[in-house]
């Protein structure tokens, strides 16, 4: 897995930061967590949808414990500047 980010240190430390934690905290395989769309991430319900998993099936997965951070980092004022050029949920 390679991210190239723009010339924001701080987007980038907080990406890394809730990537990590997501990762750490559902199983996830890196490649998953790269591909997740806003979509794909509810945080009202604290579920991710993982498409396309290993034998092409879709899964829901919780996340209940990483809820607020992945909030905190969708209305970031400066990340959302950004996200209209974006369907992914992590920035890069």
């Amino acid at each position: 897995m390679q991210l190239h980010f723009a010339k924001d240190p701080p987007l980038k430390g907080r990406t890394m930061t809730t990537l990590i934690g997501l990762l750490a905290s559902t199983g996830l395989r890196s490649g998953e967590v790269v591909r997740l769309d806003r979509g794909d991430v509810d945080l009202t319900k604290a579920v991710v949808l993982v498409r396309k998993t290993t034998f092409r099936k879709d899964r829901m997965v919780p996340m209940p414990t990483t809820q607020a951070a992945l909030r905190r980092y969708a209305f970031e004022p400066d990340a959302v500047s950004l996200r209209p050029k974006d369907e992914y949920f992590f920035l890069s």
